[in-house]
């Protein structure tokens, strides 16, 4: 959320409260399964609807939007790579919904799928945004 905003709407722990709130002003990226959430959960927001991530994010920055929604690695990416995200923004995230990271294999692929569901079954990974920093910096 723009920190600017927040602090004007007297928004200070809890964004939700005040994007359900008539006219409250969303973004996030067209054709996303994000843009389905903020359409189901924020019915009475005026939705922004974005081609990009630099695009959604942008306009946080820029005042044009007081959040958007998007999964939290993509907002720390972009801190990670402009600082400056960070001066103007504030990431709250939603610890009690999980965005599962998937895996889709070609049609016919069952050697593949059965090699891939193994080794995951076998490493019981379970990564959380702290995590995947650490482990693969080379990623932010």
């Amino acid at each position: 959320m723009n920190k600017k905003l927040a602090a004007q709407y007297g928004v200070a722990d809890y964004p939700y409260d005040h994007m359900r709130e008539p006219g409250a002003v969303i973004g996030t990226v067209e054709g996303t399964s994000y843009e389905s959430f903020v359409r189901r959960n924020f019915p009475e927001a005026d939705i922004r609807v974005y081609e990009d991530i630099p695009s959604m994010v942008e306009a946080v920055v820029g005042e044009e939007v007081f959040a958007a929604v998007y999964d939290d690695l993509t907002f720390v990416q972009a801190i990670m790579k402009n600082y400056e995200v960070s001066l103007y923004t504030t990431i709250y995230t939603v610890e009690d919904l999980r965005d599962y990271i998937c895996v889709a294999v070609a049609d016919g692929s069952e050697d593949l799928l059965e090699c891939i569901n193994a080794y995951l079954m076998v490493n019981c990974y379970s990564y959380v945004l702290d995590d995947l920093i650490r482990d693969f910096p080379e990623c932010f």
